[in-house]
C-alpha cells in the first residue's frame, strides 16, 4: 500500500474547516480535482502519470469538528483520512493521508507523483478557501 500524507495549517477555526470539508456539495466550486458531491458522497477525477484516476467517495466515519474518513469505489486512492485540529486559538491542523493500491513498478512512480501533485493542489485550494471564509466572517475585505 503507497501512502500520501499531508498536513496543513489553516488560519481558520476548526469549525469552519470541518463544515467546508464537510461540504461536498460547494468543493467542486474550488477544489480541483473534485467533480461532484452531495450528502455521503463526493466524486473526483486525479491525473495519474498520463491517465485519469476516477473515484466515487463513500463517507464511511464523521466524528462532527474533528475527522472523516471515506472509502473509494472505483480507481485508487482505496481510503482517505483527515483530521482537523484546533491550535492557536483560531487555525486548524488538517492532516489528510490518502492510501492507495500497490502498482506496478512501471507506472508506480509517476503515477504517485503526479497523485501527489494534485492532491498538494487540491489541499492549497481547500486551506485558501477557508481562510478567505474565515476573513470574511470576521468582516475582512
Amino acid at each position: 500500500m503507497a501512502t500520501i500524507r499531508r498536513t496543513l495549517l489553516i488560519e481558520a477555526p476548526v469549525g469552519g474547516v470541518y463544515a467546508l470539508a464537510r461540504s461536498f456539495e460547494q468543493l467542486p466550486a474550488f477544489v480541483p480535482g473534485v467533480a461532484a458531491g452531495s450528502g455521503e458522497t463526493m466524486e473526483a477525477r486525479v491525473p495519474a502519470g498520463g491517465r485519469t484516476l476516477a473515484c466515487r467517495f463513500l463517507l464511511e466515519e464523521a466524528v462532527e469538528g474533528a475527522s472523516l474518513r471515506f472509502a473509494s469505489e472505483g480507481e485508487a486512492p482505496e481510503r482517505i483520512e483527515a483530521t482537523f485540529v484546533p491550535v492557536l486559538g483560531d487555525a486548524t491542523w488538517s492532516t489528510w493521508t490518502l492510501e492507495f493500491p500497490c502498482l506496478d513498478a512501471k507506472e508506480a512512480a509517476p503515477a504517485q507523483a503526479a497523485v501527489s501533485r494534485a492532491v498538494s493542489d487540491a489541499l492549497t485550494a481547500f486551506r485558501d478557501e477557508a481562510e478567505r471564509r474565515a476573513h470574511a466572517a470576521r468582516g475582512g475585505a
